[in-house]
């Protein structure tokens, strides 16, 4: 995969303003659906063409961000399906409904704040997009919050992109650690509350 976008990045320079663009918004939105597509490394190369004045920051920032906003809309779309079904549909009566109610309100308290930074946290954006939908939290908060963390973060990679110039490479081995470190760290986060959880639940069945 990645391989395949050092490629397009190699025949992105020769191509119109206006084609590069929308190469960067398609990109941006399928990075959200398809989490394994390196979106930011198109973004960062975006901001070394900035730097050579091939395109212009204001328009790159836009159209990166709506597609990435576009992008975690769609997710939270399906999530809003998705959230529907469970609760309603017979075949899932074995679910715990109780229990994803809970994580809802949960969701409902932290939840507009895990998708401000959502576009930091690298290798969960596809999850809280879809569980931002699942936790059916109001679109229009949800609708800001993603926007905001797109804007912040394809701002931030662009202006690195575009003062590293020829350098720009040179920030990707940084993401990488970045990504691995921030990723270890949720997990770590994930196995802690899932074992607070059972032994809450055990404690419970203990004093029944």
């Amino acid at each position: 995969m990645t391989e395949f976008f050092y490629d397009l990045i190699g025949q992105l320079s020769e191509l119109k303003d206006t084609y590069i663009y929308l190469t960067i918004l398609i990109v941006a939105y399928l990075e959200n659906v398809f989490p394994p597509i390196p979106g930011d490394l198109l973004v960062i190369f975006a901001g070394y063409l900035i730097s050579t004045g091939v395109i212009s920051f204001p328009e790159a920032l836009f159209f990166s961000t709506v597609g990435s906003f576009l992008g975690f809309i769609h997710l939270y779309g399906i999530g809003r399906w998705l959230g529907d079904s469970i609760m309603s549909d017979k075949k899932l009566m074995f679910l715990p409904k109780e229990r994803i109610r809970d994580v809802n309100k949960q969701f409902l308290r932290f939840g507009y704040w895990l998708i401000i930074f959502n576009r930091f946290l690298a290798g969960t954006r596809a999850v809280i997009s879809l569980f931002a939908g699942i936790g059916n939290l109001y679109f229009w908060k949800t609708s800001a919050a993603a926007l905001f963390s797109a804007l912040a973060w394809n701002a931030l990679l662009l202006f690195l992109g575009k003062v590293l110039g020829n350098s720009w490479r040179d920030l990707l081995g940084y993401l990488q650690s970045y990504s691995i470190i921030v990723t270890s760290l949720l997990a770590l986060l994930a196995i802690i509350l899932l074992i607070r959880w059972y032994l809450k639940k055990k404690n419970l069945q203990k004093n029944i």
